[in-house]
């Protein structure tokens, strides 16, 4: 037997190849605007824990499970936020991950504000969706 010789007996002349899929810009859109429809409740979910984590610490309530909730929601946000075009609201979604953070004093004027631009981004159509 010859310890060289391929174990495969697929030629790669024999696969096939994988069908390709052109989407024009319109496609893209319409695709766009069907995901956004689709995730934008659990969007609108996550915004509304990392909502009620700025609000307790602008209360100068310092709980720390609500905070992580908080931060846990702001990192899924600044993750998923730029696939749909929002790169406003994914970066004060990053910035509200980092400042609520265990010890970090982000101040709550810059939690509210962060939370506010994140909010006016997301508030609008994704971009490239068209009306």
């Amino acid at each position: 037997m010859d310890m060289h010789a391929p174990t495969s007996t697929i030629s790669s002349s024999s696969r096939s190849p994988a069908p390709s899929r052109v989407i024009d810009g319109d496609g893209e859109a319409e695709m766009l605007r069907r995901l956004w429809k689709r995730h934008r409740e659990d969007v609108a979910r996550r915004v509304d824990v990392l909502a009620r984590a700025v609000a307790v610490l602008h209360e100068g309530h310092g709980d720390p499970v609500i905070a992580r909730e908080g931060q846990a929601a702001a990192h899924t946000l600044a993750g998923s936020l730029g696939m749909f075009g929002f790169r406003e609201a994914g970066e004060a979604a990053a910035d509200l991950e980092r400042k609520l953070e265990p010890g970090h004093d982000g101040g709550s004027a810059d939690l509210c504000d962060a939370l506010a631009r994140l909010r006016a981004d997301i508030a609008r159509e994704p971009p490239g969706a068209g009306g």
